[in-house]
């Protein structure tokens, strides 16, 4: 990243503050939250917080922005999955002729959108669990934002960010889910995009003592379905690693686990097939 992409860092970081957005800094090219932070657990709230720590990394670094700190709930528009699932048909669906609400909207690389809403108290993260393609960022999550790359492309805004994020329509929320107090042996999840959230769920709800075992549990099952082409494996680190990092495990612990072991999971799939 240049000095010049630098300073676009900063400079787009100060206006989401200016929206009272939450921020954190991702590793360079990744969706991962840098080393030695506490990720979603402390956020960026000051701007010259953001430009001192940006300056010190010579601008290599990506943004991201917390969802639940910052009053909002971003519904994850896929059209990159391994499966060829296509988000955007989903939610065509779903809407069944009706119109989505005027808000934000950023291009994922991968072709995808997030559409930003306003944050609704009882709706968490999700994986598939409102369709085949469509993942809810919400609560302590976060998304990726502009003008972050990875090695698919560049995070671009759609829309002016200037309107508000809208309410969620009611024929865009997830399912009410049953509460179980089954444990994590005992669960049965199923197999393909939707178990990402059966998956993520589990490592969120991981008691103290058990989340690292857990969440090396959950990639290495996540691994097996990108072996299997039911997702891909950018989605499947993603998601569970966003699932860890709610629990307080430090971002360099889970990044080292779920790369781990959703590649570990891939190789044990790869052999069977």
């Amino acid at each position: 990243m240049t000095a010049g992409e630098a300073v676009g860092v900063t400079r787009w970081g100060r206006v989401y503050l200016d929206l009272g957005w939450r921020l954190l800094l991702l590793a360079p090219e990744t969706k991962l939250p840098l080393r030695g932070t506490r990720g979603v657990l402390d956020p960026i709230t000051d701007p010259g917080e953001l430009a001192d720590r940006v300056a010190r990394l010579g601008g290599r670094c990506n943004l991201g922005v917390v969802t639940g700190a910052s009053g909002l709930l971003v519904v994850d528009i896929d059209r990159g999955h391994a499966a060829g699932v296509d988000g955007e048909v989903t939610l065509a669906d779903l809407a069944a002729g009706a119109e989505l609400p005027e808000g934000p909207q950023q291009l994922t690389p991968s072709g995808g959108r997030h559409i930003l809403f306003r944050a609704v108290d009882d709706i968490g993260p999700s994986a598939g669990l409102i369709g085949p393609g469509i993942d809810v960022r919400a609560g302590r999550s976060y998304v990726v934002v502009a003008p972050s790359t990875v090695p698919a492309g560049r995070y671009r805004w759609l829309t002016s960010l200037g309107t508000p994020p809208p309410e969620l329509p009611e024929w865009l929320r997830p399912p009410t889910r049953q509460p179980t107090g089954r444990s994590v042996q005992a669960r049965v999840l199923p197999t393909g995009v939707g178990c990402l959230s059966g998956l993520a769920r589990t490592v969120g709800e991981a008691v103290e003592g058990t989340r690292n075992d857990t969440a090396s549990w959950a990639a290495y099952r996540a691994g097996q379905d990108v072996a299997a082409g039911r997702v891909d494996e950018e989605t499947a680190v993603s998601v569970i690693a966003e699932a860890a990092l709610s629990t307080g495990l430090p971002p360099a612990e889970v990044e080292t686990v779920v790369s781990r072991g959703v590649r570990d999971g891939i190789r044990a799939g790869r052999r069977t097939a």
